[in-house]
């Protein structure tokens, strides 16, 4: 919505599972995969799962479970970032 621009992909995600019932795993999907999929990286690399051959941009979560990337939406889920490869 170009009115109302939301900056915080856990937040997005929180409303996905919360006000709409949608799982969790579908929502990181949803915000994640078929996000980087649909972006072609600057240097061809395949980009979107976490596999051999694909380029590892990717954010550590502060915690062991995965689900807790969108059961924060006032504060980031996330301790660390990795951009092909390397953490920032």
């Amino acid at each position: 919505n170009p009115n109302c621009q939301i900056l915080s992909l856990p937040f997005i995600g929180s409303l996905m599972t919360q006000h709409h019932n949608i799982d969790p795993l579908v929502s990181l999907i949803a915000c994640t995969r078929n996000a980087a999929k649909s972006v072609v990286h600057n240097k061809g690399l395949k980009q979107g799962i976490i596999s051999n051959g694909y380029v590892a941009n990717l954010n550590i979560l502060k915690s062991e479970n995965w689900e807790y990337w969108c059961q924060t939406p006032g504060s980031s889920p996330f301790v660390n970032t990795m951009l092909e490869g390397k953490l920032l």
